[in-house]
């Protein structure tokens, strides 16, 4: 997996290794709290998150899972997850992908609003997208925002998008948006994410966003 030319970042694999570092930039990413109920995985859902991308890491082909190094410290600055299908999925494969819910027993507020947040987000790109996106999820540590690490790893991505014909799919935050659009990315849709209808309280705003591949 080679980095973009000219940069001084490197692009390296995330190993498993990694995996406690990656689950705790997920949680950092996010300087909201209403963002962190819906993205990252609270205190009691952390373990399973981990063993989780630990299987995907190990079992699933269409999974990259990629870091950018600091080269001073060796610390992880930023790190991605793709997930590449290059052969279009039948419909059982897409469904199989579905966000697990539970019906044993109560659930918390922040439970229902994620499973809620996140069957809206599957059904909207399976809707949109169809059987074939390469689909992104990037995160960079808050220490070493703005060093051009989220960019080295975006770059390898449009490139491997560019090179298979694939869209990009993403959910942005504010603060990245500007960065996507600057590589060609578009939005789809924003919508609100009310959390007041759960229980709980604020509202997160989503933009959706896609790139196209270019010849």
């Amino acid at each position: 997996m080679p980095s973009p030319p000219n940069s001084p970042l490197k692009i390296a694999t995330l190993e498993e290794s990694d995996i406690d570092e990656f689950v705790r930039m997920q949680i950092a990413a996010f300087p909201s709290q209403t963002a962190r109920i819906l993205y990252a995985p609270s205190a009691e859902t952390a373990e399973i998150f981990r063993l989780n991308q630990r299987k995907m890491m190990k079992e699933d082909p269409s999974v990259y899972f990629q870091k950018v190094i600091e080269p001073d410290t060796g610390d992880i600055m930023a790190c991605a997850r793709w997930k590449i299908y290059p052969v279009p999925r039948d419909e059982c494969e897409i469904q199989s992908k579905k966000p697990a819910t539970s019906d044993s027993g109560p659930k918390k507020w922040q439970d229902r609003a994620k499973e809620a947040f996140h069957m809206r987000l599957h059904d909207y790109m399976r809707d949109v997208m169809g059987t074939q996106p390469l689909y992104h999820m990037l995160m960079t540590d808050p220490r070493f925002s703005r060093r051009g690490a989220a960019y080295t790893l975006l770059r390898w991505g449009i490139s491997e998008a560019d090179r298979t014909q694939l869209p990009i799919y993403l959910e942005s935050s504010n603060m990245a948006r500007s960065l996507y659009e600057k590589c060609g990315f578009r939005v789809l849709e924003c919508f609100a994410m009310d959390l007041g209808k759960f229980g709980g309280a604020g509202i997160e705003t989503v933009t959706i966003m896609v790139r196209w591949p270019r010849s």
